[in-house]
């Protein structure tokens, strides 16, 4: 017989499997869309800020600096916007049978770290072409850049998908938030461009700070460490991934109740 974990990490493996086929069934392209997003997002970005702005004069490769940026700050939005929706989208589930809910969060932060897996992929396979060394120990540092960010975004999921339950108005503040974040984030412009006295200021923003530190693994460019690094920033991360799991554990008693 089975013990309570091993059911848990079953349904986890279920889900996310589910999860991530639902997400492009019906569609011609498939999973092919999680890669065309970031690309044609970033064609357009590059097009607009790269050639007509000259936003990349001042970094050497500026193609790969703003596909890091891209790719890094989409699977955050994904986590974080999946993520909010996820107890409401699975409420037949949740009234029917019992399990941990935040298994529900969980699975879709798991599911967009897939879609991650598949865009890090055509990132190496860029990066390759521009001959930025990707195989190489020093790309092993991602790991914990990409664990800090996934942490931070399931920490604000398991916050914001409590929330939703009860105020719907949630996902319409969210993507405002969303919208301010990415342009106080250093995603399309280089930090060279920003004054220095407000270096500090930006990378307050641990987002900010994780993807810079990311880019610096495989590029050179203006690279501004912020005097906290690093320790303040793994604390912030640590703190609203608890603070998101605390609240969430308080209010899952109710969750069958609301939705």
């Amino acid at each position: 017989m089975k013990s309570n974990f091993s059911q848990n990490i079953d349904i986890v493996k279920q889900l996310t499997i589910t999860d991530f086929k639902l997400r492009y069934s019906g569609s011609i392209l498939g999973y092919l869309w999680s890669l065309l997003k970031p690309i044609g997002l970033f064609f357009v970005m590059y097009l607009v800020f790269g050639q007509m702005l000259k936003f990349g004069d001042s970094i050497e490769n500026f193609p790969t600096y703003l596909l890091i940026g891209i790719v890094l700050w989409n699977f955050f939005s994904e986590v974080t916007s999946n993520g909010l929706q996820s107890i409401v989208s699975r409420a037949d589930l949740i009234k029917k049978i019992y399990f941990p809910r935040i298994i529900v969060v969980l699975v879709s932060s798991l599911s967009a770290l897939i879609n991650l897996g598949f865009n890090l992929v055509v990132l190496a396979l860029f990066m390759s072409y521009f001959k930025i060394n990707v195989f190489d120990w020093d790309t092993l540092l991602i790991i914990p850049y990409l664990l800090e960010l996934w942490l931070i975004g399931l920490g604000i999921s398991l916050f914001l998908s409590s929330l939703y339950v009860k105020y719907r108005d949630i996902a319409h503040i969210w993507e405002l938030v969303l919208q301010v974040m990415f342009y106080l984030t250093p995603i399309i412009y280089p930090l060279a461009l920003v004054p220095a006295r407000f270096h500090s200021f930006l990378l307050l923003n641990p987002l900010a700070q994780m993807i810079t530190d990311f880019r610096h693994i495989f590029i050179e460019f203006d690279y501004v460490q912020a005097f906290y690094y690093p320790w303040p920033q793994i604390i912030v991360t640590l703190i609203v991934f608890i603070v998101g799991f605390a609240f969430f554990q308080y209010q899952e008693k109710s969750f069958a109740e609301q939705i």
